[in-house]
């Protein structure tokens, strides 16, 4: 017995249910991101009702939020099955005695205008300045005000800072040598800002928490060796040290005739201005001109151009230069430069030689 025609007829059945659309305005009631649903009520009802959104959404549109009309879809015909496809245009009744909107959630602690943490203007020191504005905690709004004219003290002549823009002055700790710190500066629904010192660290500090009833206004990021706060440590967070210059230092940069050698003494400085303290690094010094002897651990050269070699653990790496005391002596310079890194730095030193006269030679 042929039953193609019924097969045939059943499917289209399917095809005309799945193609059915029964759609409805609705009001959104919540929003359930990690699931990726919305629970709406529709015309008569009390009772959410779990909406998909598209699959093809990649985050809710800006539209998807309580309180909303949306346009439901019952795919299919299905009342178990519901989807939102856009905006509605008919807000939906209620049954007698529910609600006919979702109760408005209370927005996040946040700062609203202004309140930013800045350096002081013309007088880069250790401590920022906090602008006015306004803020909301729990959601009542406030405003942090200028500075006191009684509390004007806080503020130092020449540091540029407006009273009436102002707030506050916050001074900020140093950290001991090797050490880094994140601290927070917050305001309160007293309209005080306050100082939340973080805990110091060899590496990668941990952040304070804001405060119960305040609000975060920004961060500083505090290292050692740091003299003044500028805009580079405001809001930044920690980055391990990495090489970023070359510095050379001199037992005696100018030689008298008498005087015949001086050591030479590389350190790698992290961009925190600290020495670098990321194991041995090779370094090459040569002789570009003039003339004598360069010794470092791999030896010793009297050639222009021909390097030696010396590594740096920590204290430094070390040459020595030592003089011909001849007439024909002359001033040498030399290129210094880090081998086997990432990348190249590079340095140039100069020693001064004087005949017995006293002449730079």
């Amino acid at each position: 017995m042929r039953l193609y025609g019924k097969k045939f007829l059943g499917k289209k059945v399917q095809r005309q249910i799945s193609d059915k659309k029964e759609t409805r305005d609705a009001i959104v009631w919540d929003i359930l991101p990690a699931q990726k649903v919305a629970r709406v009520r529709i015309q008569g009802s009390s009772t959410n009702i779990i909406a998909d959104y598209p699959t093809s959404w990649e985050t809710a549109p800006s539209w998807l939020k309580p309180g909303n009309i949306v346009r439901v879809n019952f795919v299919g015909g299905n009342r178990q099955r519901v989807e939102v496809i856009g905006t509605g245009k008919l807000r939906p009744t209620p049954v007698d005695g529910s609600a006919s909107t979702p109760t408005n959630a209370t927005p996040e602690d946040s700062v609203l205008t202004g309140c930013q943490v800045l350096p002081i203007p013309l007088n880069n020191r250790m401590a920022v300045m906090v602008k006015t504005g306004t803020f909301r905690i729990s959601g009542t709004t406030y405003a942090l005000d200028a500075i006191a004219m009684d509390e004007g003290d806080e503020m130092i002549m020449g540091d540029g800072c407006v009273m009436d823009e102002t707030a506050a002055i916050v001074d900020i700790d140093t950290v001991a040598a090797g050490y880094y710190r994140i601290d927070y500066i917050v305001v309160g629904a007293d309209g005080t800002v306050d100082y939340v010192k973080g805990t110091a660290a060899t590496s990668d500090p941990v952040e304070p928490t804001t405060p119960a009833d305040h609000v975060y206004l920004g961060k500083v990021f505090v290292y050692s060796g740091i003299a003044a706060i500028t805009a580079n440590e405001i809001n930044q967070s920690y980055a391990a040290p990495v090489m970023s210059r070359l510095s050379t230092a001199y037992s005696d940069q100018s030689l008298a005739w008498a005087e015949l050698s001086c050591t030479v003494t590389v350190s790698v400085i992290d961009q925190y201005g600290n020495a670098y303290s990321g194991g041995n690094i090779k370094i090459s010094c040569k002789m570009m001109a003039g003339n004598g002897t360069i010794a470092g651990t791999s030896g010793s050269t009297t050639s222009l151009d021909d390097p030696v070699y010396s590594y740096d653990s920590g204290s430094g790496a070390v040459f020595t230069y030592t003089r011909n005391q001849l007439t024909t002596d002359r001033s040498p310079v030399f290129q210094i430069e880090t081998e086997e890194t990432p990348y190249s730095l590079m340095d140039v030193a100069n020693i001064y030689l004087y005949d017995a006269s006293g002449d730079r030679m």
